[in-house]
């Protein structure tokens, strides 16, 4: 009673490992198809292979057929091994050796079924911790933490494959053999996975740089041109009003001036989350100089921009008060222009936007909100002389 009781515990214990082996290598897949991870579909080759070696060899299969699917193992994990570290400058030009060290693996494998009396498990299990302990110390400064499970998964498939050498080592120890597996699989799996994610939020930051501005959070000067352009495509077949903003921030001029660059960069990000907080969904903004902020409106007409858009960048700089200068508030002015239509670069209209703005700076003009008429832009397109007067223009 006794023996059929361990008995069925045994081969409760090594199914349960077996269908975590089966989940992980699901997951492998899954994660490997929807990223484009080729290091995971390797892992899932490989834990296919020792979920085969664990079942034909619980049913009585022989040890070399178990040596054989080990060896196999061995070469899938040092492909892997290869993908997980390709990271790693001072590997490169070792770039041929894991493709030789697995044909090698798959050589040993063909040998251990062939002529399955010779340790070939224990030469390719020498070898392969040859292999490892070179590739991880040197991946080792460039990989941390989630080098650590890598190393105790492989060291657990290492000491399966050293154990396969004894004779007889597995036949009783069918549970403790899935078991094993199933912890190398696990570790293996959460190092690929944790190695993914760094590198996927290391991707989405050099991504994110270039498209928005690492101080104020608004989008780059590029992405407000390729927006403009897409506004311009809109406004040809459809007839969309387009409006395109000069925002200018009074204070930072004479804050760089009195307290210093930092402190004006610090007061140059709050006005950035200011007019950030007053867009909708249909706008961008672009810092396009120290003190001064461009926003195109999709959708718009200068009108409805000017009551609107313009009204709301206002009021959130009068909401409170620079938390990196106290007592001082943002007053921001704003020139805003219907878009034109042609391929006018948009470059040479907020030049001539800040023009304007520069006018009104120096004049101290009391109203904040200034538009341009089309027929402004249209006068100014027609000058020839570089330095317009400021054009008249309604409120």
């Amino acid at each position: 009673m006794t023996v059929a009781f361990e008995s069925a515990r045994a081969w409760f214990l090594a199914g349960a490992f077996t269908g975590a082996q089966l989940l992980l290598a699901l997951l492998s897949v899954l994660i490997a198809n929807a990223y484009g991870d080729r290091g995971l579909l390797l892992h899932a080759g490989a834990i296919a292979l020792g979920v085969a070696a664990t079942l034909v060899f619980g049913a009585g299969g022989t040890e070399a057929l178990l040596a054989a699917a080990l060896l196999l193992m061995l070469a899938l994990a040092t492909l892997h091994l290869s993908e997980l570290t390709s990271h790693v400058g001072s590997l490169r030009q070792l770039a041929p050796w894991p493709r030789r060290v697995a044909l090698g693996m798959f050589a040993l494998a063909a040998l251990a079924l062939a002529v399955p009396r010779l340790p070939w498990i224990a030469l390719g299990a020498a070898s392969w911790l040859v292999f490892v302990v070179i590739f991880v110390a040197r991946a080792w400064p460039q990989s941390k933490p989630w080098v650590l499970w890598l190393i105790a998964g492989d060291a657990v498939l290492l000491a399966v494959a050293g154990c396969a050498a004894v004779e007889g080592f597995w036949r009783p120890r069918e549970a403790w053999l899935a078991g094993a597996l199933a912890f190398w699989s696990m570790a293996v799996y959460l190092s690929n996975v944790w190695r993914s994610r760094l590198f996927g939020e290391n991707r989405w930051r050099q991504a994110a740089e270039q498209l928005l501005d690492p101080l104020t959070g608004l989008s780059t000067p590029k992405v407000l041109t390729q927006r403009i352009q897409v506004g311009r495509g809109l406004m040809r077949r459809y007839g969309h009003p387009g409006s395109l903003l000069l925002v200018h921030a009074d204070p930072l001029e004479r804050i760089a001036s009195e307290m210093g660059a930092r402190t004006a960069e610090a007061a140059a990000l709050e006005a950035g989350l200011r007019i950030r907080s007053a867009l909708s969904q249909g706008e961008v903004a672009s810092r396009i100089a120290m003190h001064r902020f461009a926003i195109f409106s999709e959708g718009s007409a200068p009108d409805e921009a000017s009551g609107n858009i313009a009204s709301r960048v206002l009021v959130a700089g009068l909401r409170e008060e620079l938390r990196s200068v106290p007592g001082v508030f943002l007053r921001f002015r704003v020139v805003l222009a219907p878009l034109p239509i042609n391929d006018e670069p948009v470059t040479q209209m907020l030049n001539f936007m800040s023009t304007c703005m520069d006018a009104d700076v120096e004049a101290g003009r009391h109203r904040r909100i200034r538009v341009l008429s089309a027929q402004d832009l249209a006068e100014r397109s027609a000058r020839q002389s570089g330095n317009p007067s400021p054009p008249s223009a309604t409120t």
